[in-house]
């Protein structure tokens, strides 16, 4: 919800205190990285999903 209103920042910080991440957390946060043209950060968030293997 942060990312879809420009905090960006705010919906970050708040994914990082997921204790279990899946692949609906790692979308939203992808998904509000393209909409605000983050888009190196959104790769950064897909392969951290890779690495994590959530994908």
């Amino acid at each position: 919800m942060y990312c879809k209103c420009g905090r960006v920042e705010n919906g970050h910080q708040l994914f990082q205190n997921i204790k279990e991440r899946d692949v609906v957390s790692y979308t939203a946060l992808i998904g509000g990285c393209v909409q605000h043209a983050l888009f190196l950060e959104a790769l950064d968030v897909f392969n951290n999903m890779q690495r994590e293997n959530k994908s």
